[in-house]
């Protein structure tokens, strides 16, 4: 029997095609440059760290019907940031508009209408193994200045493939098609929305189809890319089609939302499969990724092996806890009894540390459990283990039970990259992120209410979105690398805790009064801003922030 397993992994994500094309340079503007940075996009991959390419290609609008070509012109060293250089343009040289507006990839085809753009979510993507195929998923950005902060508008599937046996077999191409939704061709970006997401229009069609990959399948881990937007899908309307050599392998997914900007994962196992030549696949079974138990802590390693497991018995519990690698996950799971993870009631079950010295610095990713205490206990074992000391995590999930992140937790980890928030937390306090350069961007919860003193200070955070539920926010947890900041209709005054230049070009500002001490935000501007407040609060915000130069305040409908 050959046995296959697949693995497919959904991630939000941005990214570039080129296209090469030869118009009549328009007689002003042609010497413009355009910065351009971005929070959840990528172009390509520098291990997880988003780049732009030097080959990569925008659309700006600065003119109605005025669709304009750019091109990478230069990289900041980090390639995180890149000024675009004018290359031609299509359309009319009509009257120049107020703000500016970009689309990522360039699309010579794309128009403007009232801010809205109109392009196209290509029903057939080309497999690029050079950028990891990553090219197709579609961002955008509008900006009164020539500096750009690009946001996602759309998702992305990512498919890890790999087998378990030794048979060939060669992947050609991958289908993505919904029963129900179009999922592909005409769609727009209403870049007047705060959302900026992409929408398929009627016009659009139900399939996606990820060509020319060839790849013949090993049992090292390959990823392969589909541009998506962002919406539900219902059981069984999305259907995921592998086409090989020897045939093809369906599978019904089951109901899920694709969210913009958001990660979402799902693990495929294809047993028993070996005949790919019938007329009627084998369905195969479709495992939706788990959450560990609630006495389980699942984990992987930078080297892939086993971490060693120190000790878990406090209070003269036992039996001590065991360790196993799952295949269906692909990672190793610790499994403690039921005594030591709280449900026996006990006030202060198990304390334990799960790696020993040797091992903890090699650790790539930790997700726990919802178990009652098992995450508190597990942070909280200073006497043998703290966080901070492992110098390789790469990701941590937060389980949804947790209320509360400590002070300095996960301080200065600086290969940390990716931090899932569970949707309870309500505090996190001081610290607990800073010095996390890695981390370019964050969810906060909706339920988050309370954010110590530099939390989130000298991460890489790009876009940033103080949630509406928060009443104080610290200069100190808007990074200097923040382009864009949305402070939730909650927040009535900031403190100071630093005081530092920023790179902000943005700012949108929920609260109907403007909160205390706004102005720490605008120390030493050396850009333009552009603060946008609700409707009938203008001058209120411009009574404060009329002494700035630089800013310009505008009314938004939040």
């Amino acid at each position: 029997m050959k046995r296959i397993l697949f693995l497919a992994t959904m991630v939000a994500t941005l990214f570039a095609s080129c296209q090469k094309e030869n118009f009549a340079e328009p007689t002003i503007e042609a010497t413009d440059d355009f910065t351009a940075s971005f929070a959840e996009t990528r172009t390509s991959l520098d291990g997880t760290a988003v780049v732009w390419s030097e080959d990569d290609l925008l659309t700006i609008f600065t003119k109605t019907s005025h669709n304009r070509k750019y091109q990478v012109k230069e990289l900041s060293e980090d390639g995180r940031t890149a000024t675009f250089g004018y290359v031609s343009f299509t359309g009319s040289n009509d009257a120049k508009i107020t703000s500016n507006y970009a689309l990522y990839p360039y699309d010579a085809d794309a128009t403007l209408t009232g801010g809205v753009v109109t392009t196209t979510l290509q029903p057939t993507q080309t497999y690029n193994g050079a950028y990891g195929n990553l090219g197709y998923a579609l961002m955008a950005a509008q900006s009164a200045t020539n500096n750009f902060s690009f946001r996602n508008a759309g998702s992305l599937l990512r498919f890890k493939v790999s087998k378990l046996v030794p048979d060939e077999f060669t992947l050609n191409s991958i289908k993505v098609a919904s029963a129900s939704n179009n999922i592909a061709g005409e769609a727009t970006i209403d870049l007047n929305s705060a959302e900026a997401k992409a929408i398929v229009t009627s016009n659009g069609v139900k399939e996606i189809t990820l060509t020319d990959i060839n790849y013949e399948v090993t049992t090292e881990v390959k990823e392969f890319y589909v541009a998506m937007p962002s919406m539900s899908f219902a059981d069984k309307d999305l259907t995921v089609t592998f086409v090989f050599e020897e045939g093809e392998k369906v599978f019904e997914l089951p109901a899920f939302d694709l969210e913009q900007g958001k990660i979402k994962s799902v693990t495929y196992a294809i047993n028993d499969a070996d005949d790919f030549t019938g007329s009627t696949p084998d369905s195969g079974e479709i495992v939706p990724i788990a959450k560990p138990a609630a006495n389980e802590i699942w984990y992987t390693t930078t080297d892939g092996e086993m971490a060693e497991l120190a000790y878990a018995v406090t209070n003269n519990i036992n039996p001590a806890p065991t360790q196993s690698y799952r295949d269906d996950i692909g990672c190793y799971v610790v499994t403690f009894s039921e005594e030591c993870y709280g449900s026996s009631g006990l006030t202060n079950p198990c304390g334990f540390s799960l790696f020993d010295d040797n091992s903890k610095n090699k650790i790539k990713t930790l997700q726990f459990s919802n178990g009652d205490r098992l995450f508190d206990n597990f942070v909280n074992d200073v006497g043998a283990w703290k966080a901070s000391e492992m110098t390789s995590l790469e990701e941590i999930n937060i389980p949804d039970n947790v209320t509360y992140i400590r002070e300095r937790l996960f301080s200065y980890l600086f290969d940390l990259k990716r931090v899932i928030i569970g949707s309870n937390v309500t505090s996190i306090e001081a610290g607990a992120f800073e010095g996390c350069r890695g981390i370019t961007s964050i969810t906060l919860p909706e339920n988050l209410e309370s954010i110590g003193s530099l939390v989130l200070w000298d991460t890489g955070i790009i876009e940033l979105i103080i949630p509406d539920k928060v009443q104080t926010l610290y200069t100190g947890n808007v990074p200097r690398s923040v382009v864009s900041l949305t402070i939730g209709y909650s927040v009535t005054n900031l403190k100071e805790d630093v005081w530092t230049t920023r790179d902000l070009s943005v700012v949108y500002c929920k609260p109907t009064t403007p909160p205390d001490n706004l102005k720490f935000l605008f120390y030493e501007i050396d850009r333009d801003m552009t603060v946008y407040v609700p409707t009938n609060s203008v001058d209120a915000y411009r009574t404060i922030l009329d002494q700035y130069d630089r800013v310009t305040v505008k009314e938004y409908d939040f």
